[in-house]
């Protein structure tokens, strides 16, 4: 702490240290600075319409999500009155860190934990039923002991022992394979799970899995227990030695099977159900070949340069790039599909002509792309062509648009060579379409189709 450090030509004095799991937004991050915004904008024009930024707030302890987002609607509605062009129909969403972090995948983990239960306890019916075979060859043994004054107490405490040290021993090679097998689960998950990096066998995973060991073991071996106190009580030692199955003990057994059967039937019906969906996803066209494409993140300060000078920079970041043995094609954009952590924006659109105001305009995603990126990312150009490299600054705009958004501003189709307007920078601008695209899921298989344009780098550099 007050020390310093050069950042992207800046120097930083160091103000404080976080613990080493405090990650926000995403474990990548790990640096936190000052975002000094009249500096980083100071040549754009002011806008009220810059939406790219999200909030967050620590809430009083009596002070609810629904009071908050209460209160926050008054103040878009008081906005709203005063700039009715830039806010109008604009309002707030507040939802709790948890939920945005991990709360898309908690019906996922209940029921992969759920899943685990059923197994669980169709592993301990199993080893019941185990100990329940085992119950006339135990008899003599019961009954010997018995004759010679062992209390039943005794003998069921030391029957309670057998099934506690072998439900343990159970829960012990269950830590071992778990912790064996961390890494590759990590690995197998590509982040798709929120914090499952920071998953480990901690005192509180321990603590569980001995529980879960000493409940499993008494619970599954009261039933084995009851069956040799009562059948060696009932009977006479000598009658032990040609003891059968009595009708108790078989009603318990096919009650264990019968749970068995209906245990894992709905596991079947999950997995079946499992597959069906993820054979739906895996179906789904995401609109691009993710198949031996490598990404990795760099950014440049916008102070750092003028436009014409970031242009240059990534323009001969990605000539270096592309004489690297092995690479064939090479892009940029800011942002990527499927990123947790990107600058993703979305800017008002309209048809050539309409006048529509930024408050009343519908909202597109924009990406902005350097020429080759279309082609690196393996997305199809359906009409038209992809970004081209002749554009640049002080050009005429040209965009690229997904096949959603040509739908929606010319159903009719012959949307080449056509313009739309988009509020972004020095206001609302014409773009001409030179391509269209096939429609790419940028967030994922399961999230819907959204308009998207495609903006050359080397016109708006970012």
């Amino acid at each position: 702490v007050g020390r310093t450090i050069v950042s992207s030509g800046s120097t930083y004095r160091i103000a404080g240290v976080m613990p080493s799991d405090f990650t926000f937004p995403d474990e990548r991050v790990e640096t936190w600075v000052a975002w000094d915004m009249p500096t980083v904008y100071a040549d754009q024009p002011e806008s009220r319409t810059w939406r790219f930024l999200g909030g967050v707030a620590r809430l009083a302890a009596d002070v609810s999500i629904q009071e908050a987002e209460a209160e926050l609607d008054a103040v878009a509605a008081g906005l709203s009155d005063l700039y009715p062009e830039a806010n109008r129909g604009w309002d707030v969403a507040v939802s709790s860190l948890r939920e945005d972090v991990v709360g898309d995948v908690r019906g996922t983990l209940w029921v992969a934990f759920g899943s685990v239960l059923f197994i669980l306890l169709i592993a301990c019916a199993n080893v019941a039923n185990v100990l329940l075979a085992r119950v006339p060859a135990r008899l003599r043994e019961i009954r010997i002991r018995t004759a010679l004054g062992a209390t039943r107490g005794r003998i069921a405490g030391e029957l309670v022992w057998e099934s506690v040290l072998l439900g343990l021993a159970a829960g012990a090679v269950g830590l071992a394979l778990g912790s064996l097998f961390i890494d590759g689960l990590v690995a197998l998950d590509a982040g798709r799970i929120p914090r499952l990096s920071e998953v480990s066998m901690d005192p509180g995973v321990l603590l569980f899995t001995a529980a879960v060991s000493l409940a499993t073991s008494v619970l599954f071996g009261v039933a084995p227990m009851a069956q040799l106190l009562s059948q060696s009580g009932a009977m006479a030692l000598g009658s032990g030695l040609r003891s059968t199955d009595g009708a108790g003990q078989r009603r318990l057994r096919d009650t264990f099977v019968g749970a068995q059967i209906a245990v894992a039937l709905v596991l079947l019906t999950g997995a079946a159900l499992f597959s069906a969906s993820l054979s739906r996803l895996t179906g789904v066209d995401p609109g691009f070949d993710p198949d031996h494409v490598a990404s990795f993140r760099v950014s440049l300060d916008p102070v750092d340069g003028t436009a014409e000078e970031t242009v240059r920079y990534y323009d001969g970041l990605l000539e270096r790039i592309a004489e690297v043995p092995g690479v064939t094609r090479v892009g940029a954009s800011q942002t990527l599909p499927l990123n947790p952590v990107s600058n993703d924006f979305r800017r008002p659109f309209r048809a050539t002509g309409s006048g529509l105001a930024s408050a009343d305009a519908p909202a597109v995603q924009m990406r902005i792309v350097t020429p080759g990126y279309v082609e690196t990312m393996g997305m199809t150009v359906v009409d038209g062509a992809a970004i081209p490299e002749e554009p640049s600054l002080g050009d005429p705009l040209v965009a690229v648009v997904n096949e959603t958004l040509a739908r929606r501003l010319w159903p009719e189709g012959g949307a080449v060579g056509r313009t739309l307007e988009l509020d972004f920078r020095e206001g609302w601008q014409p773009y001409e379409v030179v391509g269209v695209v096939r429609d790419v899921r940028h967030y994922g298989p399961r999230e819907g189709l959204v308009p998207e344009i495609f903006l050359s780098h080397r016109q708006v550099p970012y």
